[in-house]
């Protein structure tokens, strides 16, 4: 019998080959009271387990009937771990083939897996060769592959997280590093994508930044406008910085406009402008100072740019202001007021101009000054078109405040005799005003003016003829003979005088409208130029003595708080007492001795130094002798050391009484040496020698007619109350 057929005979169930081996070898026929797996365990123990067995109430009740039956499971158990072993061992023996077989395969797959690997390396090292350019260029294309993802994260987390501190400047670093970055990817395929994303960063920095921008500049706070420009150029952005800059002083110079007007509602325009051009002519040189710190040498155009703004959109602006200053006096009128407004613009326009021109030290673009000088003059072009209407009543105006004819017709004629001066007269200024108003252009409106004004003029003569027709009579009337010459002969003289007007308008308008040049007027303007740097540079060297003893006009011992030795001086000494410093008296010995060195040079004939100086300055051309230029010359320094004089003297912080004194008999004797040289003294020096002159009490009203400037310094410095 099989071990199977027995063990089923035996009620022994089959093993469970998923069980464990010591599971598998139990057998069933053992109740469940035998605990058999105490022999599966490393620490078993025959003793322990009999006795432990033995334990149990059925041992106790039979042990004999108890051991033969427990002796019979075992033996049961010990067949069924034969047979079970037997099987296990047939399973082995009958798949042993087939193992073999199937390791002979692996084996021999192994051996193809390792000649494709042999192959696979050779055909990689041959790759390897013959394409390491390729592989190079690989190489570089992820490197930028990665370069790019990394500034693609980066600008991703920008844009998430690096505006929440608020800090500009570590923004500023951020973007500026990653526009860096990005300036190494031009040639990938989203760079335009990128770029685009990194514009808008920019974007909401120079939001975020604007505010403070502005205040810096509003403020002219140099450290923060610095800051910021560094990083606007550092950003390729300062164009828009400069907007920003171009916008703070317009809207600032427009509030002074609007301020300058309310504070002299009371006044016109004429003095709205008057102050006003002041102010800006104030501001230009504190605004250059200030942006050729911050900005580069352009700063002058930026300047210029903005003035130019400025005054076409100030609020209200200039044209409404005349206008409404027109509309309050008749058109007979209206010219003049015109020219006037017009003086006082051409006057800021000049010096405006040579203040850019020492800012800008001869760099000018021409497209930014004509575009400055067509805003300047911008208000004047209506009326500069409107002009013969204007001139027009003008010249009637006047010719009918000379009067009409007389019923007498000898009356008639010396009024008509007469009045031939005051018309060529009115005629002569119109075209002066036609050149100052309309600088030149404005010759053919004046011309239909003159033609108006004369044939109005002519019909005062025919007016006298038809008197001196109805006189007639048939008898000899000897005086009528003589008023009828005499009226031929005032017409001659009319005529003449007409004649000769033309001529000299011919003149003007041909000066005016058709300057010729030469082919080397460039050549001949470089050579002016140069003639006109000498011309300075001379006058500096000349200068140069008195500049040094003007300098220490507020350490004079007079009123000097280190050296005061006029504290022991009375005021009510007599003028007499006092003697001009030693500052003062170098300066007048210097002004002495100058014409003895200028007239070896200036009295010889000498016509290349004469074409020179008429060159360098228009004041030269006025002297017809070569004698009058050592005049000239003359006068411009002791305007020039007037004007010193003067502004040092404004900086003195306090005078004394007697100090005062001192100070005006300083003034006098330069006033003396000045006098000696054929010249004269500044009008604002005599002031204020008056002035330091005058008693407390006496100030306020005796102070009237000097200039205001000059009474409000010196009021200052001898700490004089307003009400006196």
């Amino acid at each position: 019998m099989r071990v199977k057929d027995r063990l089923v005979q035996c009620n022994v169930s089959q093993p469970d080959v998923t069980r464990a081996p010591h599971q598998r070898l139990i057998p069933n026929a053992l109740d469940s009271s035998t605990d058999v797996s105490a022999f599966s365990e490393d620490t078993f123990d025959v003793k322990d387990w009999i006795n432990k067995t033995f334990k149990s109430v059925e041992a106790q009740e039979n042990k004999d009937a108890f051991v033969s039956s427990l002796v019979m499971k075992l033996q049961l158990y010990v067949q069924q771990v034969n047979g079970a072993l037997e099987e296990t061992s047939q399973s082995v023996l009958s798949s042993l083939p087939r193992v073999l077989r199937d390791t002979q395969l692996l084996q021999q797959e192994a051996l193809a897996l390792r000649e494709k690997m042999v192959a696979v390396k050779q055909e990689i090292e041959k790759v390897e060769k013959d394409t390491a350019s390729s592989m190079a260029t690989l190489e570089k294309i992820d490197k930028i592959k990665t370069d790019l993802q990394t500034a693609k994260q980066g600008l991703h987390e920008a844009d998430n997280w690096i505006f929440e501190s608020g800090d500009v400047k570590a923004i500023a670093n951020k973007l500026i590093s990653m526009q860096k970055s990005l300036a190494m990817l031009i040639n990938v395929i989203d760079y335009e994508d990128k770029k685009l994303q990194l514009e808008g960063l920019k974007n909401r920095l120079e939001a975020m930044a604007s505010p403070k921008l502005v205040q810096a500049f509003t403020a002219a706070n140099l450290e923060e406008s610095k800051i910021y420009v560094d990083i606007f150029n550092k950003m390729e952005r300062l164009p828009q910085l400069l907007k920003y800059y171009h916008n703070c002083l317009k809207v600032s110079l427009g509030q002074e406009w609007r301020r300058t007007i309310e504070l002299a509602q009371d006044e016109n325009v004429s003095y709205w402008l008057h102050a006003y051009y002041d102010k800006l002519l104030s501001n230009w040189n504190d605004q250059v100072k200030w942006s050729q710190q911050v900005f580069s040498n352009d700063s002058v155009d930026v300047i210029i740019e903005i003035y130019a703004d400025l005054l076409r959109s100030l609020d209200p602006g200039i044209p409404e202001c005349i206008e409404a200053l027109l509309k309050q006096h008749s058109i007979a009128i209206q010219l003049s007021l015109l020219l006037e407004l017009k003086q006082i613009t051409r006057h800021f326009a000049l010096n405006l101009q040579g203040a850019i021109e020492t800012s800008s030290h001869g760099k000018l673009q021409n497209l930014k000054l004509l575009s400055l000088a067509q805003a300047i003059y911008a208000p004047y072009v209506p009326y500069v078109t409107k002009y013969n209407i204007y001139e027009t009543a003008q010249l009637e105006h006047q010719l009918q405040s000379m009067g009409s004819p007389q019923d007498d017709l000898s009356d008639t004629i010396n009024i008509l005799s007469l009045s031939i001066s005051r018309v060529m007269e009115y005629a002569n200024e119109a075209n002066k005003r036609c050149k100052v108003f309309t600088d030149g252009c404005g010759y053919p409106g004046l011309l239909k003016s003159l033609t108006s004004y004369f044939n109005k003029y002519l019909d005062k003569y025919q007016t006298a003829i038809r008197q001196l027709e109805r006189k007639k009579v048939k008898h000899e009337d000897w005086n009528l003979f003589q008023m009828c010459l005499t009226l031929m002969q005032t017409i001659g003289d009319l005529l003449g005088q007409i004649q000769q007007f033309e001529k000299s308008l011919i003149i003007d308008i041909t000066e005016t409208n058709n300057k010729e040049e030469t082919i080397l007027n460039p050549i001949i303007k470089s050579i002016q130029k140069l003639c006109s740097d000498l011309h300075r540079a001379t006058y500096e060297v000349i200068f140069a003595p008195i500049f040094t003893q003007l300098l220490s006009v507020q350490k004079a011992p007079a009123w000097s708080t280190e050296t005061n030795k006029m504290t022991h001086l009375s005021a009510d000494l007599p003028d007499y007492s006092f003697a001009p410093q030693e500052y003062i008296t170098q300066v007048g010995q210097y002004l002495m001795t100058l014409p003895q060195h200028l007239e070896p040079f200036l009295l010889r004939e000498n016509p290349s130094l004469t074409q020179a100086l008429k060159a360098a300055d228009p004041q030269y051309a006025q002297s017809s002798t070569e004698s009058g230029f050592t005049g000239i010359l003359l006068e411009i320094i002791a305007k020039e050391t007037c004007q010193m004089f003067l502004d040092q003297t404004l900086g003195i912080c306090q005078l004394s009484s007697a100090a005062c004194k001192q100070l005006a008999t300083d003034i006098d004797y330069l006033g003396n040496v000045l006098e000696e040289l054929g010249l004269s003294l500044s009008e604002n020096l005599q002031h204020m020698s008056l002035l330091l002159r005058l008693s407390p009490e006496d100030y306020q009203n005796s102070s009237s007619g000097c200039n205001a400037r000059v009474v409000a310094a010196v009021r200052q410095i001898r700490n004089i109350t307003s009400s006196g």
